[in-house]
C-alpha cells in the first residue's frame, strides 16, 4: 500500500465498473480504498479456507481429534470434505484476479470442477443409496462414528454446498445481463446455510445444524463455508448485489454500517441470554423480554447514529448544493459573457474570411498533414474547384506541385523561419499549368508545436511570359544594336576612303583652278571641299560615337586629374590659338575607364572654348565635390554665350545644334558623346546656364577607394 493507504492499480484491477474504461473509473479514495480491504478479505478467505481443509487433512493423517473437529465433541470433518475445501479455496484464490485465457484462470476452473464433483458424488450416494467408493477412497473412517451415517461420507448439506460453491466459482465472471452476477446469488445462499448451522451450534440446536437424515454438518466446515460465500460475493464487487454494499451512496453507507450489527448483535445477545438462563440467574420470560429490550436499545441507537449522520451528510450536500448553484449562475453568467465574446469572435472571423474572399490571390490553409482546412474565393478562381470539393483533401497532390528545390528542404527552411517564399508551378482543375508566387506562413499552438500553413499564392504565368518576351525583345535590341554599331563602324571605315578622294581633289581644284574661274565657279568649288570637310568630320565623330559602345568599358581606379590633363593636351592647339585660361582644383581618384573620361573632359572643355562671344578670352574652371553615395559631383563652367532653358535636354541628343554652321562649327554629337560616357559608367550629366552668363555642366562619377583627392 502507497503513503495514502490505497493498493497499487494492479491490487484493484479486477474491480472495474461496468462501462468503466480503465482501472478506478470514476471511484473516489474511499471507495478505491474499501475495494482494496475487500480484495484482502477475498484472499485471505480463500486461503483459510484451503488451510482449514489442509489442517483436516492432517488431522486424518496423524490422526489428531482437534485437527479435524476444532474443538472435542463436536462433528469430525470429513476427508473428502476436506479435500473439497482446498480445491474450492484454492480456485477462489485463482479466479480472484485471473483474466480470460490465463493460466490461473483455467487452473481456477478446473479445481472448481473437482469440488462440485465431489459433492454431486456424495449427493449421488444420498440419493440412490449406491455406495461409489469415495467416501473413504484415502483414509478410513471407524464404523459407527459420531455424527455420521456412513463412514467417511460428508453431509448431505455439505454435499450441496459443494455443488453450489463450484457452480459459483465457474459462473463468477458470467452476467446474463449487465449488472447480474448468478455467482453472487449461489454465495448468498451459502452463506445463509453456513450462518444458519454456525447460530445452532452457538446456541446448541443440533437441528439447525443437522440434515434431513440427522447427518451434521461440521463446525470448521461451516465457518469455511461462511467466508467462502463471502469471498464469492465480493470478489466482483462493482456489480450485481455487492454494488448495492460497495457503493458511494447513502443507502450503501448506511448498509455497511448496519448489516455486520444486524448479524452479530442478535447472535451475540442470544448467546449472552442463553448462557444466563442456563445458569438459572433469570426465567424463559425475563430472557425474551431482555433480549427484546436490548436489541430494541441497540438498533435504536444505530439508527439514531445513522439519521444524525445522514442529517449532517444532507445539510453538508445542501451547502454543496447551494455552493453549485452558486456555481452554476456564475457559471452561465460566464458562458453568456464567453458566449458573446465567442460571437464577436465569430463575426470578426466572418467579416475577416469575408475580406480574405474579396483578395484575388488564392488564399489556402492546411494542416501539417497536408489537408485543407480553408480555401479562398480566390483559390476558387484561380485553380477551378469550389471550397467543398477540396476541404480535407490533400493540397500538394490537388495542385500537383512543382518545386524548383527539394520539398524537405522547404519544409526544413519553414519550421526554421516560420516562413518561406518562392515560385511553384501548380496545375489547374482543367489541367493547364500556372506559375505562381508562394509564401508560406507556419502557425504554431500554445505548446510551440507546428499547427496549420497559410498559403498566399499569385499567378505570375502572364508576367512570366510578359518576361520571355522581354527577354527576347531585350535579346533581339541587343543583337540589332550590335549590328547597328558593326554596321556604323564599317560604314565609317568604308566611307572614309571614298570621302578622302573627293576631299583631296575637291581641295585640289580649288588651289588649282580658284580665280581662274569666274565667281560662281568658285563659289560652287568652296561649297564643295565644306561639304566634303563636314562629311569627313561628322563620319569621325560617327565612328568615335560608335566606338563608345561598342566596346566593352575598362573600368578601374585612376585619377581624374590625370585624364583631365590629358584632354588638355588633346586640345593644347585650341587652347593656345583663343588663349583660354583652364584652371581645375585638385581632382579626386575615380572609378573610370581612363580614355573615356579623358574624351569627357575633352569634349567639355572644348564646348567650353568654342562657344565664346567674338572678342572674348574663355575662362573655364574644373571642380569635384565628394557626395554621401559614394559619388564625386564634378562641374565644368565656363563664361561662354549660355543657353536658353528650354534647350537644356535637346543638346543632350543626336545632332541638335541651336546655331548656324556658319557661326559655330561642329556636329552635334559631342555632347551626346559625353551623356552616353557618363551613363555607361553610372552617373548622369546635366546643365545650368543662363544666355550670355556662361554654362556648368555637372555629372556624377563613383568615387575610387580614396574618400579626398
Amino acid at each position: 500500500m502507497d503513503s495514502a493507504g490505497l493498493p497499487p492499480l494492479a491490487t484493484v484491477a479486477p474491480y472495474r465498473a461496468p462501462g468503466a474504461s480503465g482501472v478506478g473509473a470514476d471511484l473516489s479514495r474511499a471507495q478505491l480504498r474499501l475495494l482494496a480491504l475487500l480484495r484482502i478479505y477475498c484472499e485471505t478467505a480463500a486461503i483459510a479456507v484451503a488451510g482449514v481443509g489442509l489442517v483436516a487433512l492432517c488431522g486424518w493423517a496423524l490422526q489428531v481429534g482437534w485437527m479435524k473437529s476444532v474443538l472435542p465433541g463436536l462433528v469430525e470433518m470429513k476427508a473428502n470434505t476436506a479435500f473439497g475445501l482446498i480445491f474450492s479455496g484454492t480456485s477462489c484464490g485463482l479466479l480472484l484476479g485471473a483474466g480470460p485465457g490465463t493460466r490461473n484462470r483455467d487452473i481456477g476452473r478446473l479445481l472448481a470442477w473437482l469440488a462440485m464433483l465431489i459433492g454431486a458424488a456424495t449427493s449421488v450416494e444420498y440419493a440412490t443409496g449406491w455406495d461409489l467408493a469415495v467416501d473413504q477412497l484415502i483414509f478410513n473412517e471407524p464404523a459407527h462414528a459420531f455424527g455420521t451415517s456412513s463412514p467417511g461420507r460428508m453431509a448431505p448439506v455439505t454435499a450441496g454446498v459443494f455443488v453450489a460453491i463450484g457452480l459459483a466459482l465457474l459462473l463468477l465472471d458470467w452476467e446474463p445481463r449487465p449488472g447480474q452476477r448468478p455467482a453472487q446469488w449461489i454465495g448468498l445462499a451459502v452463506g445463509v446455510i453456513a450462518t444458519i448451522a454456525i447460530a445452532g451450534y452457538i446456541y446448541d440446536v443440533s437441528a439447525l445444524y443437522s440434515s434431513l437424515h440427522n447427518i451434521p454438518i461440521a463446525l470448521n466446515t461451516s465457518v469455511a463455508f461462511l467466508l467462502l460465500s463471502g469471498a464469492v460475493l465480493f470478489a466482483r464487487p462493482l456489480s450485481g448485489i455487492a454494488r448495492g454494499m460497495t457503493g458511494e451512496g447513502p443507502g450503501s453507507v448506511m448498509a455497511r454500517r448496519l448489516l455486520p450489527t444486524v448479524v452479530c448483535v442478535p447472535l451475540l445477545l442470544g448467546w449472552i441470554l442463553l448462557k444466563g438462563e442456563e445458569a438459572g440467574l433469570y426465567g424463559p420470560e425475563f430472557g425474551f423480554a431482555l433480549f427484546a429490550t436490548a436489541s430494541i436499545l441497540i438498533f435504536a441507537k444505530m439508527v439514531w447514529i445513522n439519521a444524525l449522520e445522514l442529517n449532517i451528510e444532507h445539510q453538508r450536500r445542501g451547502l454543496v448544493e447551494a455552493e453549485v448553484r452558486d456555481l452554476n449562475v456564475s457559471l452561465e453568467a460566464r458562458v453568456a459573457e464567453r458566449t458573446d465574446a465567442f460571437a464577436q469572435q465569430a463575426d470578426v472571423l466572418n467579416e475577416q474570411a469575408t475580406m480574405l474572399d474579396l483578395a484575388p490571390d488564392a488564399i489556402i490553409v492546411r494542416d501539417m498533414d497536408d489537408h485543407i482546412v480553408f480555401w479562398s474565393r480566390g483559390a476558387e478562381r484561380m485553380y477551378g474547384w469550389r471550397s467543398d470539393e477540396v476541404l480535407g483533401r490533400n493540397e500538394l497532390a490537388l495542385l500537383n506541385q512543382e518545386f524548383s528545390e527539394p520539398f524537405e528542404a522547404i519544409v526544413a527552411k519553414l519550421i526554421e523561419q516560420e516562413r518561406w517564399a518562392g515560385e511553384v508551378t501548380h496545375h489547374r482543375r482543367d489541367g493547364r499549368a500556372l506559375n505562381v508566387a508562394v509564401t508560406w506562413a507556419l502557425q504554431r499552438d500554445l505548446n510551440d508545436a507546428p499547427l496549420r500553413i497559410l498559403s498566399i499564392g499569385h499567378d505570375i504565368t502572364p508576367r512570366k511570359a510578359t518576361d520571355a518576351r522581354l527577354r527576347n525583345t531585350v535579346a533581339e535590341l541587343e543583337r540589332s544594336n550590335e549590328e547597328l554599331a558593326q554596321f556604323a563602324n564599317i560604314a565609317s571605315h568604308d566611307l572614309q576612303e571614298p570621302l578622302r578622294m573627293v576631299t583631296s581633289y575637291t581641295q585640289l581644284l580649288s588651289r588649282r583652278y580658284k580665280g581662274r574661274l569666274d565667281a560662281e565657279a568658285d563659289e560652287f568649288i568652296d561649297f564643295a571641299v565644306d561639304g566634303a570637310t563636314r562629311m569627313q568630320r561628322l563620319i569621325q565623330d560617327l565612328l568615335a560615337y560608335s566606338k563608345i559602345g561598342a566596346r566593352e568599358i575598362m573600368v578601374a581606379e585612376i585619377s581624374s586629374e590625370n585624364a583631365l590633363q590629358q584632354a588638355l593636351k588633346n586640345l593644347r592647339g585650341a587652347i593656345e590659338e583663343s588663349d583660354a585660361r583652364v584652371t581645375y582644383d585638385a581632382l579626386p581618384p575615380v572609378q573610370a575607364d581612363e580614355s573615356q573620361l579623358a574624351q569627357l573632359f575633352q569634349n567639355l572643355v572644348g564646348n567650353a572654348i568654342k562657344y565664346q562671344s567674338a572678342g572674348n578670352v574663355p575662362q573655364v574652371h574644373i571642380t569635384a565635390e565628394n557626395t554621401s553615395d559614394g559619388y564625386w559631383t564634378f562641374s565644368v563652367r565656363d563664361n561662354g554665350i549660355g543657353i536658353e532653358p528650354q534647350y537644356f535636354e535637346r543638346i543632350f541628343g543626336m545632332f541638335q545644334r541651336l546655331h548656324k554652321r556658319t557661326e559655330y562649327a561642329g556636329t552635334g554629337i559631342g555632347l551626346t558623346m559625353c551623356k552616353k560616357i557618363v551613363e555607361r559608367h553610372g552617373g548622369s550629366i546635366t546643365v545650368e546656364s543662363q544666355p550670355g552668363a556662361g554654362s556648368t555642366f555637372k555629372f556624377t562619377w563613383p568615387g575610387g577607394h580614396g574618400s579626398e583627392p
